[in-house]
């Protein structure tokens, strides 16, 4: 039993990396489209822009 909780927590583990990886490094529309999808949930927090970016 311990080594099946140890295995379930490494994937676990492994899933949230793969999981913050991929948010980090894919476009920001997906970003945008979780935060819209669970703003209700969490009360509506306000979305501010910290860092803006400009292309020459």
């Amino acid at each position: 039993m311990k080594r099946r909780n140890t295995r379930l927590a490494m994937a676990a583990a492994w899933i949230a990396v793969i999981a913050i990886a991929y948010a980090t490094l894919t476009h920001v529309s997906f970003v945008y489209a979780i935060y819209f999808k669970l703003s209700p949930f969490l009360m509506r927090p306000a979305m501010q822009s910290t860092h803006t970016t400009k292309t020459a």
